[in-house]
């Protein structure tokens, strides 16, 4: 059986946009990431304008560690590795910004997102563009992921194994 030409060029250009989508998210991740590697002060102050409580060490670890995932989240999706994960690591990421940000504009905080460290124009930065932005980025992140999630492994020269 085999399938018409329109048909396998439709499936060949929405891998092709999947793909597109998925270095494009893992592009945003590691840039944002690596900013914030650079100037984890920067981001600390973001943190703390958000004013969700807690102790201030707390946020210090974040401030450190949390770029360094999206780092590696970016990367491996750029690279095209271990999607399943990283997608996973996308959306979750991408999940606690969108709440992060909301409830930040919904308590009417005066913030700025902290997302690109000041590598962006000012108004880039605003919560509600920056709102939008992650919104996007979640809804791209779980069509990045979803697929990934649904291909399993199977050892090569079984049956179900594509060669």
């Amino acid at each position: 059986m085999t399938m018409s030409g329109s048909f396998a060029d439709h499936l060949a250009a929405g891998r092709r946009g999947r793909v597109l989508v998925r270095i494009f998210v893992g592009l945003l991740l590691l840039v944002a990431g690596a900013v914030k590697v650079v100037r984890p002060e920067s981001f600390h102050a973001s943190l703390l304008s958000y004013e969700l409580g807690g102790p201030e060490v707390l946020y210090r670890w974040v401030a450190a560690l949390f770029p360094w995932l999206e780092v590696v989240c970016g990367g491996l999706l750029i690279a095209g590795r271990w999607c399943e994960t990283a997608g996973a690591m996308a959306v979750v990421m991408t999940l606690v910004f969108v709440l992060i940000l909301g409830q930040g504009m919904v308590r009417g905080l005066n913030l700025e997102c902290g997302c690109f460290a000041g590598l962006m124009p000012r108004w880039v930065e605003q919560p509600p563009v920056a709102f939008a932005r992650a919104l996007a980025m979640l809804v791209a992140s779980v069509w990045v992921w979803l697929p990934a999630a649904s291909v399993r492994s199977t050892p090569l020269g079984s049956p179900n194994s594509k060669q």
